[in-house]
């Protein structure tokens, strides 16, 4: 869209936000007309890469952190869920929940992840910004690290304690009847409905990542030829 021009609807505003949908663990060897058609097809309408590589090593929050700075982990200082600093304390940086990424950061002096995000880029910018994961508890920090103190937008529908601010989490648990205990097999779909209803509405962000730990839990669980797999990636589709 160009100079306010419409172009399928889609207005020079519209085109000003990008949604970016993870889904964790699915290998791109998996996805065919047969098993996800409409990704399929939206690859096959639009542009995708056939060399996409994750950082190393490929473990959840140290990969999350390098989508959300553009850096690998030797620059942005997550080298994985669990890691050593040498130089530092003998004990390990844990990621796992909330608390052990604040935890890190206050024994890191405020160094935990070291160079801007996409959260500290557009707060900077004036433009709103948001994540909705239905993933473990530490894939929001390492998705929008320290996004609360700048006023965005974060909610997990698994772990609906972690959401912020707290007038869009408690609209979120009421408007979708969430419960205190989260959800967790109809994850995916709840964190698309939070985003439909209670994010895109107010706020229109700038940019949102939408993260479903899907087909990941899956895969580990029954392996990459199951039955099991196939009626998750059908589901993810």
């Amino acid at each position: 869209s160009v100079d306010g021009a419409s172009v399928d609807g889609l207005t020079a505003d519209d085109a000003r936000h990008v949604v970016v949908l993870g889904i964790d663990g699915l290998r791109p060897d998996l996805v065919a007309e047969s098993t996800m058609p409409h990704l399929a097809a939206l690859a096959s309408d639009g542009t995708w890469s056939r060399r996409h590589t994750t950082v190393f090593p490929s473990e959840t929050r140290g990969a999350l952190t390098a989508l959300a700075t553009g850096a690998t982990a030797q620059v942005n200082g997550i080298a994985g869920n669990q890691f050593y600093i040498r130089g530092t304390s003998p004990d390990q940086v844990f990621t796992e929940t909330t608390h052990d990424w604040w935890a890190a950061d206050e024994r890191l002096a405020g160094n935990l992840v070291k160079v801007p995000s996409i959260s500290e880029v557009l707060h900077q910018a004036g433009r709103p910004f948001a994540v909705v994961t239905s993933s473990g508890p530490g894939v929001l920090p390492a998705l929008n690290w320290k996004g609360q103190q700048r006023g965005q937008t974060g909610f997990n529908v698994r772990h609906p304690q972690i959401g912020y601010p707290h007038s869009f989490a408690v609209r979120a648990h009421r408007s979708l009847k969430i419960p205190a205990g989260g959800i967790s097999a109809d994850g995916p779909m709840t964190a698309f409905r939070v985003f439909e209803r209670e994010v895109w509405p107010y706020d229109k962000p700038a940019a949102t990542i939408l993260w479903c730990t899907e087909v990941d839990s899956v895969s580990h669980l029954h392996g990459l030829q199951s039955t099991q797999l196939r009626e998750i990636m059908r589901a993810c589709d």
